[in-house]
């Protein structure tokens, strides 16, 4: 939710000032949280057990080579994970062809309600057609939703954009890690996990500026949609092995 305040508030103050001063501030609140963080305490162990920064985290990566089921699920969520994120930081470059610098938060404010919404009914929308289901499908209209938004090039392209909040895919996704990450190491593999992840968007976003420049902003989008074909192949491929594993 405050993902869609935050984007309510950005939009007034740009329209009203300008991006100078809503970027000077958005540092007071870092500064804050550096502040806030001096008064933190460390939690108490209630454990006997040496921790090792090192094994803790040469455990699960040893994990993930020798289990196929993981080495997949990180592989694919890393390029999923690395797409939508550069997609997302550079989407505001389209927006900016079609909407005036004013309304440039709406379609952020509209996606953080539609997975404000989303989030509140995963369960039961999980429940009535599954998380596997849903992360194909999440994907596969994510494709076209955005293929469809930067062909079409219009006024409507920044809301067709964001449609796809309102499928609970990153609810789905924490379900199936469930299944496959144990208790010892979860927290371990869900670092592992967003490592991956961080690398990837770091080469990704440098790629769509990249080919942006050199081609077009739409090119650019679309051909990084077609890259997220490949994870989606590797996701049934996870899928099928998880439940050959379950016979």
């Amino acid at each position: 939710m405050h993902g869609v305040i935050s984007a309510i508030i950005g939009t007034l103050l740009v329209a009203i000032t300008s991006y100078r001063f809503v970027i000077i501030l958005s540092i007071l609140p870092k500064v804050a949280q550096i502040i806030i963080s001096f008064t933190l305490k460390n939690v108490k162990r209630y454990s006997n057990e040496k921790s090792n920064i090192f094994e803790d985290i040469k455990t699960p990566i040893k994990k993930v080579f020798k289990n196929k089921i993981l080495r997949k699920q990180v592989v694919a969520d890393g390029i999923i994970g690395g797409v939508e994120e550069a997609c997302f930081q550079f989407r505001t470059t389209f927006y900016e062809t079609l909407w005036p610098t004013w309304a440039l938060g709406i379609p952020n404010f509209l996606a953080n309600l539609g997975a404000f919404v989303s989030n509140w009914f995963s369960g039961k929308i999980i429940k009535k057609i599954g998380s596997k289901a849903i992360i194909i499908f999440s994907n596969v209209y994510d494709i076209i939703s955005t293929c469809v938004a930067v062909l079409t090039n219009n006024i409507f392209s920044p809301i067709i954009m964001v449609t796809n909040s309102v499928i609970p895919a990153d609810v789905a996704e924490e379900e199936i890690e469930q299944n496959l990450y144990s208790d010892e190491y979860r927290a371990s593999m869900g670092s592992v996990k967003s490592f991956v992840e961080s690398i990837l968007f770091a080469i990704i976003a440098v790629l769509v500026g990249f080919v942006a420049d050199k081609t077009s902003i739409m090119f650019s989008f679309i051909l990084f949609q077609i890259v997220k074909i490949i994870p989606i192949y590797i996701y049934t491929r996870i899928f099928k092995n998880m439940e050959e594993k379950l016979t």
